[in-house]
C-alpha cells in the first residue's frame, strides 16, 4: 500500500523488545504482483499473559495513538481466550497468542495504519474456511474457536477452501478497528 519498510520498522522500535525481525519480498501470488510481509522471531522462552503484553505496549515509546489501539486488540484477544477457557483473563493462558509475533503483528498493523494515515477501516465479510489446524490445545475445528468468538455479531461467509482464512489475531485487529462491516462504502480509490 505504499508503507516504506523502514518507517515501519523504526515505529516497532519503539517497543523495545528485541529478537524480532521484519522483511519484505515481492512475491507473484494468484498471477498479480504482490508483497510479503515477514515477521520472524528468535522468542521462544514462553508464552506471555495479557499483563505482561499490556505492559510491553504501556512501557513502550509508541505513541498514544498506537499504544491505545494496540491494547484494546490485545485484550480482546485475552477477553475472547478467558471466555473460551471459563477463567479470567489474569488467568488466561494466550499460548500462541501471547508470543513476541502476535504482538508484532498488531502494533506493526497499528502503526501501519497510522503511518498510512488510515482515518477509517471497512470491512467486508470475513471468509470461513474448512477444514482444521494444529494448534498447542490439538487439532481445532476451522474456523478457529478463537475467531468464531471474534466474529460474534459481524458478517461472515464461507468459502469452499481447505484453510484457515482468518487467524485469531486478524480477526482481533479487523473486529476492534472497524468502523463498520458491509456494505461496501461509497469512497474514492
Amino acid at each position: 500500500a505504499g508503507l516504506e519498510l523502514d518507517a515501519l520498522r523504526e515505529a516497532l522500535a519503539g517497543l523495545a523488545v528485541r529478537d524480532w525481525k521484519l522483511n519484505a519480498e515481492k512475491i507473484v501470488a494468484g498471477g498479480l504482483a504482490a508483497t510479503r510481509v515477514i515477521v520472524s522471531v528468535s522468542d521462544d522462552t514462553r508464552e506471555r499473559t495479557f499483563a505482561e503484553l499490556d505492559a510491553l505496549i504501556g512501557s513502550s515509546k509508541l505513541d498514544n495513538e498506537t499504544k491505545q489501539n494496540a491494547a484494546r486488540i490485545v485484550r480482546r484477544i485475552a477477553e475472547t481466550e478467558a471466555r473460551l477457557h471459563n477463567t479470567s483473563i489474569e488467568n488466561t493462558p494466550l499460548h500462541e497468542l501471547g508470543g513476541l509475533d502476535t504482538l508484532i503483528d498488531v502494533v506493526g498493523t497499528v502503526a501501519g495504519f497510522k503511518l498510512l494515515q488510515v482515518e477509517e477501516i471497512f470491512v467486508s465479510a470475513l471468509p470461513f474456511g474448512r477444514g482444521t489446524v494444529n494448534a498447542r490445545h490439538g487439532t481445532l475445528p476451522l474456523p478457529a474457536p478463537a475467531v468464531a468468538e471474534l466474529a460474534r455479531g459481524v458478517p461472515i461467509r464461507a468459502v469452499d477452501i481447505e484453510a484457515e482464512l482468518v487467524t485469531p489475531t486478524g480477526a482481533a485487529i479487523l473486529t476492534t478497528l472497524a468502523r463498520g462491516f458491509d456494505p461496501f462504502p461509497r469512497m474514492t480509490l
